[in-house]
């Protein structure tokens, strides 16, 4: 299967991407930013999918960028959107909005050039901070303002998949730790 994947710099999309590569897939990455300006965690994880899938650098998610690397590298299988913007994710002034409208720019049109490259399916990677994820008591809303962002960005993709009826499915990351993460509680009580 041939995929195109956004977010391959995270710490869970590193890890997609070479499970991926592992069951035999065909694997291109669309990395939002150039090579050179990737530091830390970041490059370590990039190192990790070095030679394993291939990379399209300065691409983010909705840009012309974007629709001219899916006409020229298609056909696709599949979108597996996993990049969301996540700067400052834990402020209860994260623009909850801005971020929606970032992790589904152009979506119509995107919709567009992955039909014309022969895509008909996307997977689209949640959060248990989004509403009606996870578990507690209904009803279940968003978490965090980042959580409202990953509602809206689901219920944008939902909306516009049905439009152009793409197969649309969803993946939800309960709360992944592990090699290559950043320092977090989780990985505070693990070493402890």
């Amino acid at each position: 299967m041939r995929v195109l994947l956004t977010g391959a710099t995270s710490f869970t999309g590193m890890w997609f991407a070479q499970k991926l590569v592992e069951d035999g897939h065909d694997v291109l990455a669309a990395i939002h930013r150039c090579q050179d300006t990737y530091c830390g965690l970041q490059a370590v994880r990039l190192a990790q999918l070095a030679g394993r899938c291939e990379f399209a650098w300065n691409v983010s998610f909705g840009s012309s960028e974007f629709l001219d690397l899916i006409a020229r590298n298609g056909p696709f299988d599949i979108l597996c959107h996993h990049a969301a913007e996540a700067k400052d994710h834990k402020s209860p002034d994260f623009d909850a909005l801005a971020a929606a409208a970032a992790n589904t720019r152009r979506l119509p049109a995107v919709l567009v050039a992955l039909r014309n490259a022969g895509c008909r399916r996307i997977l689209l990677t949640g959060s248990v901070f989004e509403a009606e994820e996870g578990t507690g008591t209904a009803p279940l809303r968003a978490f965090s303002p980042y959580g409202l962002s990953k509602t809206l960005t689901a219920e944008i993709f939902r909306f516009h998949a049905a439009q152009e009826q793409f197969a649309l499915g969803k993946f939800v990351i309960p709360n992944p730790f592990g090699p290559y993460d950043g320092p977090r509680f989780t990985d505070y009580l693990v070493r402890c």
